[in-house]
């Protein structure tokens, strides 16, 4: 695993975990067409007023539809095998007392790696899904740092560097993880 390489040294939870794409994708599919079977379409239920039940891939048609682009066959092979989740600053969730009062806590830093067989195959998808959205607060600008580019929105940030995805609520948030990574001060590097 090298996710915990971006990790923050301080964090609280750290979850890294290994997949298989193709069994995770065709496990979906199963329990979807599981789930819409089960509704057991007969055409007389209230009368035959109830219309069939969707089909698992019309469900996985419309996601890839909304999406733009196929799951299976343009995402599934872009990811590597490693997913992993980072939370730090939990204990700085409880409310401070201040000399005015309760000052509001620091939201926790969350961040999100996955590593990629096809960095550019998935930055072109990626990129294309985060475009997509119209509204001003979605709206990514670019910034390089430490040799990669950190794509920004108001409460998003993303980036592709040594082939891993990362994502966390800031461009901070993603040059700590970048810097985390190239300093070795991790927590891939602690006890």
């Amino acid at each position: 695993p090298v996710a915990g390489t971006f990790a923050s040294a301080d964090s609280d939870l750290f979850v890294d975990v290994m997949l298989d794409w193709d069994k995770l994708y065709e496990s979906i599919e199963s329990m979807l067409k599981l789930f819409v079977s089960s509704f057991g379409y007969s055409g007389t239920a209230n009368g035959g007023a109830l219309p069939p039940p969707a089909q698992s891939a019309d469900i996985l048609g419309m996601l890839e539809t909304s999406l733009g682009f196929s799951i299976k066959h343009d995402l599934i092979p872009t990811l590597g095998g490693e997913l992993a989740i980072s939370m730090s600053g939990l204990r700085s969730l409880r409310p401070k007392q201040a000399a005015q009062g309760m000052t509001r806590p620091a939201p926790p830093h969350f961040m999100f790696m996955v590593a990629l067989k096809d960095a550019a195959g998935f930055e072109k998808l990626i990129g294309g899904l985060m475009n997509r959205s119209k509204t001003p607060t979605a709206q990514f600008t670019r910034a390089a740092y430490r040799g990669v580019m950190i794509n920004a929105s108001k409460s998003f940030a993303w980036t592709i560097v040594n082939g891993f995805f990362v994502a966390g609520g800031s461009a901070a948030q993603i040059r700590r993880a970048v810097d985390a990574q190239a300093t070795g001060v991790s927590l891939a590097s602690t006890e």
